[in-house]
């Protein structure tokens, strides 16, 4: 996912990694971000972060980027606090239309604000990017 969000027209470099969910919120605690892009791998416990991070942050924005197409984990996902879920492989150009409409109501331009962040996780770490 870091070369994804450094692609997209958002102009986000990756800052720091987790290997955890514990890390990512202790990166969340220590920045001002408003977005977590999340890979659920393994699926319960990417559950588990949305929950969390959405119990924890409820303004800030999940967007889910992950294999699992199954309609079940996506509801699941959405209904625990992501905004977006998208299919892997996920392109620049998707990430940051799904992130406009996200940030649509933060700006009238439909621009995504200088300090938005990205959380991303893989089934070891996790990826925090700010723009």
């Amino acid at each position: 996912m870091r070369h994804v969000v450094e692609r997209s027209a958002l102009a986000a470099t990756v800052i720091a990694e987790a290997d955890n969910k514990a890390g990512a919120v202790e990166l969340l605690e220590r920045s001002d971000a408003e977005l977590v892009v999340l890979e659920i791998q393994p699926v319960e416990e990417g559950l588990d972060t949305i929950a969390a991070l959405h119990s924890r942050w409820p303004r800030l924005r999940i967007v889910v980027c992950s294999f699992h197409r199954d309609e079940a984990t996506k509801r699941r996902a959405l209904d625990l606090g992501a905004g977006a879920y998208l299919d892997k492989p996920v392109g620049p150009a998707e990430l940051t239309a799904v992130l406009r409409e996200l940030f649509a109501d933060a700006t009238a331009a439909l621009r995504v604000p200088a300090t938005t962040a990205s959380v991303v996780t893989t089934p070891q770490r996790f990826e925090a990017a700010s723009a």
